[in-house]
């Protein structure tokens, strides 16, 4: 546990945060096989979710979602969307952004962003909450028996949290393949 996995290769990740991009990203890594070797966090299960919208729920469950665009591929049954009122910060750290992916009108992910500005405070903020998990060359990692949460932490200037149920990441593998 925790151990440093040196051929990471991020795949589905990548195309859920910043846009496409970082919702793909975060996609490659869960289902780059990181998984398999993830402990199990009983928070992940009990959060399920952001704030006070939960995963699984339906898009008719939440009026104020303002749609965003569709998913990769243009496929009409992945659409993105973002919350009108958004609180803009998790445990007190301030977020650029909060996306939500719904595929066929069921909430599959979450992506939180942070700007380079508070990548250190938002790390420190999700491992408080989530525990240790598995480290990775460029994220981190919680597996619970329904959800999956990566800390994505790239060159790049945002930092990316995907929050996620396994149903969810487990198309997103099949459709990488």
């Amino acid at each position: 546990m925790g151990e440093t996995f040196s051929a990471f290769r991020p795949n589905w990740p990548l195309c859920v945060a910043s846009g496409m991009k970082t919702m793909l990203l975060l996609s490659g890594l869960l289902l780059s096989g990181l998984g398999a070797q993830a402990q199990s966090t009983q928070r992940v299960d009990a959060d399920y979710g952001f704030h006070d919208i939960k995963l699984g729920s339906a898009t008719s469950a939440h009026p104020e979602m303002v749609y965003t665009g569709l998913g990769g591929d243009n496929d009409p049954d992945l659409r993105y969307y973002e919350r009108r009122g958004e609180i803009l910060a998790f445990e007190g750290v301030p977020l650029s952004s909060v996306r939500y992916a719904y595929y066929k009108n069921k909430l599959g992910s979450i992506v939180l962003e942070a700007n380079a500005t508070h990548k250190v405070a938002l790390r420190k903020a999700v491992l408080a909450r989530y525990g240790k998990g598995i480290r990775w060359p460029k994220a981190y990692e919680w597996n619970g028996k329904h959800a999956t949460i990566v800390l994505l932490e790239t060159d790049a200037a945002v930092s990316s949290v995907l929050i996620a149920t396994n149903a969810f990441k487990r198309l997103m593998q099949a459709r990488m393949k």
